[in-house]
């Protein structure tokens, strides 16, 4: 069968087709569903990048199957499979063989490579990934935090639906953090974006759905931020509702003796509080126990991040002059922590000036605190490990432009951190959370209704760990010895570099682009989203008139950053104006697999293309620094 393969390909020899790997591949490549007479020379479940396999590796000298042992050197070789045995690859034999044909196979054919490629172990994303399978036994400062903004939300920031559904998605995507926006109801609270068009849901449906969602993706905590705009009776209402739900689940505190955090273990199936609390002594003097009006509350000064993410919301009142506005300044001149000139206040110090009235009962079921940033030295001598601090998207860029970035890291490890966006996305379109990220931010609150490319990052990012919602920070940001600095090249002294190849032998079933019945002209491009030192894009050459491209071409990066990096893979057809989107795929770098993968396409929404994709060889070297 083989012999009249290769006749079919144009030779029999690799002086006849070609010495290099490359023209054997681009060769063989060629073959096409679209001519009949080869196609007829294979049965109708095998693939183009199957028959290439067999032919490229030729490891059993021309013969129609694979031994054992011939599988063993592919998986072993090729594919650098880890423990791979061959006892494995006689199970596998076995197993693909009898779903091929019903019975026992000794030895693998066209039909059962093609299974074996198509299965969970061949795929471009480490099958391991899929599950959680790094240490979660660490503080949680030590872990990036999948995070959501004003949760309830399912459109833009000022006219958008509100539901408690919005919060069982998220969740249900991984989301370990969820925002509630608490303002007084008729007899009980209600959640909606305060001074805008948004619709109002019960905070009581909003908790049953965070109760009934929060553990179907992931057991690790989810965190439950508040925006308090309450009176305290209905402050008490939202810890009664909370109290009567979550059970014993709430963790009432984490301010306790201990030298560090609680890990993602130690609280697995439970629920954490964030937002505002009183001083010890004030809570003490407003405890009913001790004889006090519960219903008067105590008060809470200004030390509360909260108030400065208020100020920057976006409302209806603001709206027309700054809709235009949905993305933030450019900030590289701009410092992190200036005074206002002249001794005026600055916002946040006019937030901290602020009092509010808090019920004691919810003071007392708040595990993590909101406190107003000051300054790093402020902040390393008077914040607590169960305390934590919000900061702009434009005070993080800022930050990450200049030596605030290596204060802002050391901050980071050893307490939580999140990043808020920028006030006037009033449509909910999303920051780049790589950038928090590379700070050591632990949290960078995405509008998760928002497709687009930010989410899809935020989305690849965490699909590392299994999507449970709690990345593991790189050692190099848990250790200010280490030298790190995101602005220099390396960031990281003593880091590895990884030499990527990665060649596009072809691909199938490109789809047809809207508003247009042309056949496509397909190219890759892709982009390297990480450190600046790792940034970069490439992209093959256009193929014409084709759904069944072969491009045989290879592209080269260099990464350095590995844990915060991010590899876009588009296809577009090439226009005489432009181009057109065709599909898409992003993957975190460390999940690359070395080997021949197919990459699948997905749309913009995340949702796959049907039948689409391209096949690819992927080489990664590690090299010592």
């Amino acid at each position: 069968m083989f012999k009249k393969l290769k006749k079919v390909f144009g030779g029999s020899s690799d002086s006849e087709q070609g010495s290099s790997p490359e023209q054997k591949r681009r060769h063989v490549a060629k073959f096409s569903y679209n001519d009949k007479d080869k196609k007829s020379m294979l049965d109708e479940s095998a693939h183009p990048d199957i028959l290439f396999i067999f032919l490229q590796e030729d490891i059993a000298d021309g013969a129609e199957t694979w031994t054992a042992d011939n599988l063993l050197h592919f998986l072993e070789i090729t594919q650098q499979v880890p423990d791979i045995t061959l006892e494995k690859c006689k199970q596998m034999i076995d197993d693909f063989e009898r779903q091929v044909g019903g019975s026992k196979g000794e030895e693998l054919s066209l039909q059962g490579l093609k299974l074996l490629m198509d299965s969970d172990l061949m795929s471009i994303d480490n099958p391991r990934h899929r599950q959680p399978h790094q240490d979660m036994t660490q503080p949680l400062s030590h872990y990036y935090i999948a995070s959501s903004h004003n949760t309830y939300l399912s459109g833009n920031q000022l006219q958008g639906e509100s539901s408690a559904e919005a919060y069982s998605k998220v969740l249900e995507m991984g989301c370990r953090l969820v925002e509630l926006d608490c303002w007084d109801g008729a007899e009980e609270p209600d959640i909606y974006h305060g001074n805008t068009l948004t619709k109002k849901v019960a905070f009581r449906d909003v908790i049953n759905a965070i109760k009934e969602s929060a553990f179907k993706t992931s057991p690790y905590p989810v965190i439950l931020s508040l925006e308090n705009h309450c009176s305290v009776p209905q402050q008490k209402k939202m810890w009664e509702i909370m109290s009567s739900i979550f059970g014993d689940q709430l963790i009432l505190s984490l301010a306790d003796d201990n030298l560090r955090l609680p890990s993602p273990e130690d609280i697995r199936h439970k629920f954490i509080i964030k937002g505002k609390k009183m001083k010890p002594e004030v809570e003490a003097a407003h405890d009913p126990g001790a004889g006090a009006d519960e219903d008067a509350g105590g008060d809470v000064s200004g030390d509360d991040s909260e108030d400065e993410e208020e100020e920057g919301e976006a409302s209806a009142a603001g709206a027309p002059a700054a809709a235009a506005k949905d993305e933030p300044a450019k900030t590289g001149s701009q410092k992190s922590a200036s005074p206002e000139p002249d001794g005026k206040k600055t916002k946040s110090e006019a937030a901290s000036s602020k009092k509010r009235k808090l019920s004691v009962h919810l003071s007392k079921a708040t595990g993590l605190q909101s406190v107003h940033f000051v300054a790093f030295d402020h902040q390393e001598k008077n914040q607590s490990k169960w305390q934590m601090s919000s900061f702009p998207e434009k005070k993080v860029i800022a930050m990450s432009e200049s030596d605030d970035s290596i204060s802002f890291v050391k901050q980071n490890e050893r307490c939580l951190a999140k990043v808020y966006p920028y006030g006037l996305r009033f449509y909910s379109s999303n920051m780049e959370p790589i950038v928090p990220w590379l700070c050591g931010a632990h949290i960078a609150a995405m509008n998760y209704q928002t497709e687009g490319d930010p989410m899809t990052i935020h989305q690849a990012f965490f699909a590392r760990n299994g999507h449970c919602g709690y990345n593991l920070k790189p050692k190099y940001m848990l250790d200010a010895a280490s030298g790190y600095d995101l602005r220099k090249n390396p960031p990281v002294p003593s880091g590895k570099t990884y030499k990527m190849k990665i060649e596009f032998i072809c691909g199938y079933h490109m789809p047809q682009p809207s508003m247009s019945a042309d056949v496509v002209d397909p190219f890759v491009q892709v982009e390297v989203v990480g450190a600046p030192c790792d940034q970069d894009v490439k992209k093959t050459k256009f193929v014409d008139n084709t759904y069944n491209p072969v491009w045989c071409e290879t592209l080269s990066f260099s990464v350095k950053m590995p844990d915060v990096c991010i590899f876009e893979f588009k296809v577009y057809d090439k226009d005489t104006v432009g181009k057109d989107f065709l599909g898409q795929y992003f993957i975190h770098f460390q999940s690359l697999q070395n080997g021949y993968h197919t990459i699948p396409l997905e749309d913009r929404a995340r949702n796959p293309v049907e039948n689409a994709r391209i096949f690819v060889y992927v080489d990664i070297e590690e090299r010592q620094a």
